[in-house]
C-alpha cells in the first residue's frame, strides 16, 4: 500500500514538474524517470519506449501519448490520449484513453478501456475491454476469456476461451475455441466464423447463423431477466448493491460494512495519537445545531466545488494533473472526513447518558458501531453515511480554517 501511495504522489508530481516535452524511456537514461525498485513511473506530453529498449520492472505512465515499442519486462499501465504497443509487455497490461492500438505481444492480462480500441497483437491469458468501439483483429490472439462491452465490438481474430459479449452491434467473424454469449440490439455472424462451444444470445432482431459456424447449441435467452433473477431483483430496476456484488447477502453485507467499522477505527485511533487536538476540537465544533448545520453545509459545497473543478480538469489535457490533485484530495477529504464523521456521530449518541466530556476514542467506537449497523439497512445506510461523511468533512475543512487563521488550537 506504501508503495502504491508512494507511485501515485510520484506521478502527480512528475505530471506539474516543468521539463521537456518528451520524457523518454530509456535505461541508458534512467535519470529521466522516476525509479521505485522495480517500478519506474514517467510522465510528460509523451513517454516513449524505444525499439530494442527495455523496462527492466513495471512502467507506470501518465501523459498525452505513451508508445511502447520496445520491452516491458513486467506489467504496463498507461493513462492517455493515445495509447500504441508494438513492441511487447512481459505482463499485464492496463490502458486508458481515446484511442488504445495493441499490435505486439501481451504475456498476461490486457484490461482497457476508452472510445476506439483495437487488438492486431497476442494476448496470453485474458482481455477485458471496454470501449465505444471495439476491434479485434484478424492477426490478434487472445488465449483466454474475451469480456467485451461497448457500442460495437467486431471479433475477428482467434479466441481460445469463451466469449462474453454486451454491446449495440456485436459481429462475429473469427475463431472462438469456448462458448459465447452475447447481449446486444444487433448481432451479425460473417462467414467462416467458428465457435467451438455453445451460443447463447440475447438480441432484438433474430440473426442468421451460417450453417457450420457453431458447434454447439444455438439457443435465444432473456439475458437480461436471467441476471436479475440471479441479482435477486424483481422487474425491471436493478439496485445498486446488484452493480458490485450481486449475489451479496446479509451475511456478506455485514462481513463488508465490518471491514470499513475496522478501517475507520483504526484510521481515527492514529489520528487520535498523532493530532489529539485536531480531532478533539474539530469533533467539538459540532457540540451543538448550529456547529452540525455549519458543518454539513461546509462540507456539501466543498464536495460539490470539488466535483465540478475534477470533471473540468478532466477536457483540456493541460489541466489534467491539477484534475488529479482534485480527485486525490477529494477522496482524502472523504475518507478522513467518515473517520470524524463517526466520532461526532459518537459524541451525540453519548452526550444525553454522560455529564461528563466524551473522550474522542469513544466516541469514535460508538459511532463506528452505529454506523455499521445503520449501514446493514438498505437506503437508509448509505444516506446516513453521506450525512456523516459531509458532516465530518466540514467539521475538518472548517478547523483547517481555524489552524490557518490561528484562531484555533494547534495540532
Amino acid at each position: 500500500m506504501t508503495r502504491k501511495l508512494l507511485l501515485a504522489a510520484l506521478l502527480a508530481v512528475g505530471a506539474v514538474l516543468p521539463g521537456a516535452a518528451d520524457v523518454r524511456v530509456d535505461v541508458r537514461a534512467p535519470e529521466q524517470v522516476f525509479d521505485l525498485g522495480t517500478i519506474h513511473a514517467a510522465s510528460g506530453e509523451a513517454v516513449l519506449v524505444g525499439e530494442g529498449e527495455t523496462v527492466p520492472g513495471d512502467l507506470y505512465a501518465f501523459a498525452g501519448t505513451v508508445r511502447i515499442d520496445g520491452t516491458v519486462a513486467g506489467d504496463a499501465w498507461a493513462a492517455a490520449r493515445r495509447v500504441r504497443v508494438t513492441g511487447r509487455v512481459g505482463g499485464d497490461l492496463g490502458a486508458g484513453g481515446a484511442a488504445v492500438i495493441v499490435t505486439g505481444e501481451i504475456g498476461g492480462d490486457l484490461r482497457a478501456s476508452g472510445a476506439s480500441l483495437v487488438l492486431r497483437g497476442g494476448v496470453e491469458r485474458n482481455a477485458l475491454l471496454m470501449g465505444a468501439r471495439i476491434v479485434i483483429g484478424r492477426d490478434a490472439r487472445i488465449g483466454g476469456t474475451l469480456y467485451a462491452s461497448g457500442g460495437h465490438v467486431r471479433i475477428e481474430g482467434r479466441v481460445d476461451g469463451p466469449v462474453r459479449v454486451t454491446a449495440g452491434k456485436v459481429v462475429l467473424g473469427g475463431t472462438i475455441g469456448g462458448a459465447v454469449r452475447v447481449d446486444c440490439d444487433e448481432l451479425e455472424i460473417l462467414p467462416g466464423c467458428h465457435v467451438a462451444g455453445d451460443l447463447e444470445y440475447d438480441t432484438r432482431t433474430e440473426p442468421r447463423v451460417p450453417e457450420g459456424a457453431v458447434a454447439g447449441k444455438v439457443t435465444r435467452v432473456d439475458l437480461g431477466r436471467a441476471r436479475r433473477e440471479a441479482e435477486g431483483c424483481h422487474g425491471s430496476s436493478v439496485s445498486i448493491r446488484s452493480l458490485f456484488a450481486p449475489t451479496l447477502g446479509l451475511a456478506w453485507r455485514v462481513l463488508f460494512h465490518g471491514y470499513l467499522a475496522f478501517v475507520s477505527l483504526v484510521t481515527g485511533i492514529l489520528l487520535f495519537l498523532f493530532f489529539r487536538r485536531f480531532l478533539a476540537s474539530a469533533v467539538d465544533r459540532c457540540a451543538d445545531w448550529g456547529g452540525l448545520g455549519a458543518s454539513f453545509g461546509t462540507g456539501l459545497v466543498s464536495l460539490l466545488l470539488l466535483l465540478v473543478l475534477g470533471v473540468i480538469c478532466i477536457f483540456p489535457f493541460l489541466m489534467i494533473p491539477l484534475g488529479f490533485g482534485v480527485w486525490c484530495l477529494l477522496g482524502a477529504l472523504l475518507f478522513f472526513g467518515g473517520v470524524v464523521g463517526k466520532a461526532i456521530a459518537g459524541c451525540l449518541v453519548l452526550r444525553p447518558f454522560l455529564r461528563r466530556a466524551v473522550h474522542p476514542v469513544l466516541a469514535l467506537v460508538v459511532g463506528v458501531l452505529v454506523t455499521w449497523l445503520v449501514g446493514l439497512v438498505p437506503w437508509l445506510g448509505g444516506f446516513v453515511s453521506l450525512l456523516v461523511t459531509l458532516t465530518g468533512m466540514g467539521a475538518v475543512l472548517l478547523r483547517l480554517y481555524d489552524a490557518g487563521a490561528g484562531t484555533g488550537a494547534s495540532a
